[in-house]
């Protein structure tokens, strides 16, 4: 939520400074999260070793090695020493500060980073502007469409130089249309537009006018019946060439596949 953004958003800023609040109290809201108590023992870990190696204590069990200890002039200490030696330097001096600063970067950015991966991995809402984009990019990547139907059907255009096809799910009304721009590129059928609808005039001996339920619309989109069926019994509502459709019901029936193909979250109704 925003307070966790805000939060990771500090910590980042604050591992930029030399003092500033502890990386534990600007992460609280942080380790309610999922998969925040991880991050924190994960930076833990990570600075520990900082710290470390910054204290000159690198040897196996977190003591100062024989060589960094020659090299410093020191003769070897106690076992007991060494433990206190080490607790000390890494609570002590530049090293501790080092190391808080370093914390701050760690839990933000991994944070920012996490957060932003799972936004991305979120669907968009199904037929909104974002989702349409995402069918239109489909739609070049389906050979049925972008081949077959390169020849007559896509040169229908009525001298407008593309073909129109708005689509809504009924129950979010005729003004949540979104609309794909098929256009002839070297004999082929290239979707170069996909979003909100900019042609509200549409040729009704060129263009496609399609909408269906969503339990409709996903039902064809995983292929439980094509459009022929589809428009027999009422399941997709259509306007426009129908003629030209019934010549090319391959094609149609793979941009019915297109929908279900593309990921959309149903519980809401584009904007």
């Amino acid at each position: 939520d925003d307070e966790v953004i805000a939060a990771l958003r500090t910590l980042v800023l604050a591992g930029t400074a030399t003092d500033g609040p502890e990386p534990e109290a600007l992460g609280a809201k942080i380790r309610g999260t999922p998969d925040g108590d991880a991050l924190f023992k994960h930076a833990d870990a990570t600075v520990g070793l900082v710290l470390r190696v910054c204290n000159g204590l690198d040897g196996p069990d977190g003591e100062m090695s024989e060589k960094n200890r020659r090299k410093r002039g020191r003769p070897r200490a106690s076992v007991a020493a060494r433990h206190l030696s080490s607790r000390r330097a890494a609570r002590a001096g530049p090293c501790h500060s080092a190391g808080d600063r370093m914390k701050r970067l760690i839990l933000g950015l991994a944070g920012l980073a996490g957060m932003a991966a799972a936004h991305a991995a979120q669907p968009v809402t199904m037929m909104s502007d974002e989702w349409a984009a995402q069918a239109c990019a489909q739609w070049n990547a389906t050979p049925a469409l972008v081949d077959e139907l390169g020849g007559s059907w896509v040169r229908n255009d009525g001298g407008k130089g593309f073909k129109l096809i708005h689509l809504y799910r009924s129950e979010c009304g005729e003004a949540t249309r979104r609309e794909l721009r098929i256009a002839a590129r070297d004999g082929k059928a290239v979707c170069v537009y996909g979003g909100r609808v900019e042609h509200t005039k549409l040729d009704a001996g060129v263009d496609y006018v399609m909408h269906a339920t969503t339990a409709h619309w996903g039902e064809m989109g995983r292929g439980q019946y094509g459009p022929m069926r589809a428009m027999m019994f009422g399941a997709l509502r259509f306007s426009g060439p129908k003629m030209e459709a019934m010549g090319v019901m391959g094609p149609f029936e793979q941009f019915l596949l297109l929908v279900g193909k593309v990921a959309g979250d149903s519980a809401s109704c584009p904007a």
